[in-house]
């Protein structure tokens, strides 16, 4: 499983999309379980980025 690390400003609108617009939420959750269990494939089409791999660890 991979994990995904949020800026904390986004973890604001997903806390403002909770209440918001519940089914927008559910959504989100939704495809971030699928990209973090397979990221390369599955819901939401993900693409690799373009020009290598992602940063150097």
């Amino acid at each position: 499983m991979y994990a995904v690390d949020f800026d904390p400003r986004v973890l604001n609108t997903i806390a403002k999309w909770k209440k918001s617009n519940p089914t927008l939420h559910k959504k989100f959750l939704k495809i971030l379980k699928e990209l973090t269990a397979h990221p390369r494939t599955g819901l939401g089409h993900p693409e690799p980025l373009k020009g290598g791999e992602g940063p150097a660890a």
